[in-house]
């Protein structure tokens, strides 16, 4: 039996209506919360022991992971950084990005999709006022999960911004359209960024099921197919107070969140990388044949084979460590930022530091996935081609990924950091 739902393309998948008193609800109670980070880490293994069997017919036949979903949420994965003191596992960063890691080897999809809920957690616990945050960790511990609506097709830069949030009389009112709503459709809640009647930056939190709410099924990339990364139409949807977060002083304030968004993204080019070296092993061992002209009687005994494989496990292990390592200094900085109290420049040096960290994995496991997904083929001869393997998704999923953040820009900042003694720009992308 699938582990997902087939669902029709380009039509409305989600609509209606809820009370205010009702946002909180989840598709379904968590059966258990993780007890640390090891916990955590243990059911993700076993949740990708099940998706990762499916991904490949999944993705031939579009099938979008709403049951991956399900086995998220019933084992408590979603509450992974919600602190121990407040009934978590109060997993670490470098816990949750092997736990991401893991996913995407399983599936890249899954992982994507369940990136918006990380993120938004992350920010929604730095940004949001201790009665909001109060309430987020109540909900994730519910197993509310996150979608997100930030960027908005026909602007000039992706980010900018025409979703606007408007007084009424009854409070307030949400109107606008967003793309690349990444996890919206499997998700229970969509954090959407819209202007205010100042012109000022805010989140607002939405239960899907909130009337004016609509998510479209439109989105039809090359790879990373089931991400629902789709359109959400936002037709006058009532607003209350607790569900806005203002934004303001964050994007003049450096803060870690950003690279955690992208520590995020680096696991999953590190889970697609993984994923194809695992298919071009197998490969060889069961299907492969040696050229002619090798003088073996086995692709295993061919030294341009396992030169080939050896070089390309290389790419996974330097990225895999380079992820994990900027992990590892994403979790000071957020520690000392959640803690509050550090002084001002002993905090900037933690972010910068953190920041660079990242830009650096960035580089590498954008080149690992790339690089993987693209030569593993070259274990075998052209039967690694026919459709029946699915080998193609890899590629089609890392360069379709890869291409989220231009990793130019990443090599910028290093640059600039190293040569010119420069920091990472401010903001929610470094």
């Amino acid at each position: 039996m699938s582990l997902s739902t087939p669902i029709d393309e380009d039509v409305p998948v989600a609509t209606g209506a809820a009370t205010h008193e009702a946002t909180a609800a989840s598709r379904r109670h968590p059966d258990r919360i993780p007890s640390d980070g090891g916990a955590l880490l243990r059911a993700g293994r076993e949740i990708a022991s099940q998706i990762g069997a499916d991904a490949a017919a999944a993705d031939r036949d579009r099938v979008l992971p709403h049951a991956a979903f399900d086995m998220i949420r019933r084992e408590g994965l979603g509450a992974a950084r919600i602190d121990a003191a407040r009934g978590g596992p109060g997993a670490s960063v470098e816990d949750l990005t092997r736990l991401s890691i893991v996913l995407a080897e399983a599936d890249s999809n899954v992982a994507q999709a369940l990136l918006p809920h990380w993120v938004s957690l992350e920010r929604l616990l730095l940004m949001s006022s201790p009665a909001q945050r109060r309430k987020v960790e109540n909900d994730v511990l519910a197993g509310v999960l996150y979608g997100n609506g930030t960027t908005e097709r026909g602007t000039l830069r992706p980010l900018d911004v025409e979703t606007r949030l408007q007084r009424t009389g009854d409070g307030y009112r949400l109107r606008g359209r967003k793309f690349y709503s990444t996890g919206s459709l499997m998700a229970d809640q969509t954090v959407i960024l819209a202007r205010d009647d100042a012109d000022e930056l805010v989140y607002v939190l939405l239960p899907i099921q909130r009337a004016g709410v609509q998510l479209l099924d439109d989105w039809h990339g090359m790879g990373q197919r089931l991400t629902a990364s789709g359109t959400t139409v936002l037709d006058d949807v009532q607003v209350y107070p607790d569900d806005i977060v203002g934004l303001k002083t964050w994007f003049d304030n450096r803060h870690y969140t950003g690279a955690f968004s992208q520590l995020i993204h680096c696991s999953i080019e590190v889970g697609i990388a993984r994923a194809a070296l695992a298919d071009g092993i197998a490969w060889a061992h069961d299907g492969a044949r040696p050229v002619k002209e090798s003088g073996v009687d086995s692709v295993l005994k061919d030294p341009y084979v396992v030169q080939l494989v050896g070089d390309l496990a290389t790419d996974v292990y330097a990225a895999e460590t380079a992820t994990l390592a900027a992990a590892r200094d994403v979790d000071a900085a957020a520690r000392l930022q959640r803690d509050g109290g550090a002084h001002p420049a002993a905090l900037e040096a933690r972010l910068i530091a953190a920041s660079i960290a990242v830009s650096h994995a960035k580089i590498i496991s954008t080149k690992a996935a790339l690089r993987v997904a693209t030569h593993f083929y070259e274990v075998g001869g052209a039967s690694g081609a026919l459709a029946k393997h699915a080998f193609d998704r890899h590629w089609r999923n890392a360069r379709t990924h890869t291409l989220h953040d231009p990793v130019a820009y990443k090599y910028k900042a290093v640059g600039d950091f190293h040569l010119n003694g420069i920091a990472p720009p401010v903001g929610f992308v470094y």
